[in-house]
């Protein structure tokens, strides 16, 4: 995620987290969804050959947010909210 959005989304991203958490304890599904945050912070190895692919990049930090969905209610009921990355042409 672009330094920028990592910044401004912080706050709002662990809410969210929160509020899953507490879904999935309301579901009685507690355990998965705590395991799949485990393996999601785990994944150090994964992402070792992502450094080259990023510094490549031609998509904006803005062009990026814009592409993010900004409703918590979507993301809550895991609603779709599919939008066009912008990419101006090269």
């Amino acid at each position: 995620m672009p330094p920028v959005a990592l910044a401004v989304l912080l706050p709002f991203h662990f809410l969210l987290t929160v509020a899953l958490i507490l879904r999935a304890g309301a579901r009685k599904e507690l355990r998965p969804t705590l395991r799949g945050l485990r393996d999601a912070f785990f994944t150090g190895q994964l992402f070792a050959g992502r450094k080259g692919i990023q510094a490549r990049r031609t998509v904006s930090s803005w062009q990026i947010m814009q592409a993010f969905s900004w409703s918590p209610l979507r993301v809550l009921g895991k609603k779709p909210d599919v939008r066009p990355l912008k990419i101006k042409d090269q």
